[in-house]
């Protein structure tokens, strides 16, 4: 959305991440095209000509396709069993089907089929959420008027300000002493809310963390993101982040509450959950 049309709706790198996975050294056999009205390529040293030039131009050129990334090569394709030969792009992999009619000539491997296979083990994308929302919240109980145990904060990254928690997965947005401030807050349908950046430290395993909670010493929610009827799980995507140049990740998000008291938040990942208690005044 920070992007004006065309450019609003972007593909992912499938293709560099792809050819990255499979070829992490380079595929080996590829072959320059040298036909008349071929196109050298200096940002990655490639060469694009013949028909899969004519349907780089005719399907959205560098803005949907991206640079190519090899040469061209023969790929066996896990889809049907067949060689081909294919060339990499940033975005996409062009597979030549010479025995087709045009305008099929071109066809695109399924790399988000091959993606979704990988990061997901064959399940459903929403599985590995289920599988962490069956652990129950192991939150502390307090008494009215009981001290608060909030977790204190730290710079754990130049990138960040202070966060709380051990880690792996930190929030940051509640200072030095675990304070949600009230004051600062917005309102959304009876819900106040906050902004907290959600940051991920380089030895994050798994694909997936969800963020639970609620209040410690009475009875009130814990919530998440916008809108008058807020969620009440934050679900963090760790394969779909670009890390920065220390190895962190980061996702912006909003905590949502009803009023003061002591809250705490469960983070829930692939190998353990964590509890990181805060207080709202």
């Amino acid at each position: 959305p920070e992007k004006q049309p065309p450019y609003d709706v972007l593909l992912s790198l499938l293709g560099s991440l792809r050819y990255q996975q499979k070829y992490p050294t380079g595929a080996a056999m590829q072959e320059v095209n040298t036909l008349p009205g071929s196109i050298l390529f200096p940002q990655t040293g490639k060469r694009l000509g013949g028909v899969f030039l004519e349907y780089w131009r005719a399907n959205g050129g560098l803005a949907q396709q991206g640079y190519p990334i090899s040469n061209e090569f023969e790929e066996k394709s896990e889809i049907d069993g067949k060689t081909y030969i294919v060339q990499y792009f940033e975005r996409a992999v062009f597979e030549s089907h010479p025995e087709n009619n045009l305008p099929y000539r071109v066809l695109l491997s399924h790399l988000g089929a091959l993606r979704l296979k990988a990061k997901y083990a064959g399940r459903e994308p929403g599985d590995v959420y289920a599988s962490l929302r069956t652990r129950p919240l192991r939150l502390p109980v307090l008494a009215p008027g009981q001290s608060c145990p909030r977790a204190s904060g730290r710079i754990v990254s130049p990138s960040f300000g202070p966060a709380l928690g051990n880690g792996p997965v930190y929030p940051v947005g509640l200072g030095t002493e675990g304070i949600y401030d009230l004051a600062g807050a917005q309102e959304e349908g009876g819900w106040l809310y906050v902004k907290v950046l959600w940051v991920g430290s380089p030895d994050l395993r798994g694909t997936a963390v969800l963020i639970r909670g609620r209040q410690l010493d009475g009875a009130s929610e814990l919530r998440f993101e916008r809108g008058p009827d807020p969620t009440n799980e934050l679900r963090l995507h760790v394969d779909d982040r670009t890390p920065d140049a220390n190895g962190w990740i980061d996702w912006p998000s909003y905590t949502r509450l009803r009023g003061p008291g002591c809250y705490a938040y469960q983070v829930d990942l692939s190998d353990r959950s964590l509890v990181i208690p805060f207080e709202a005044r």
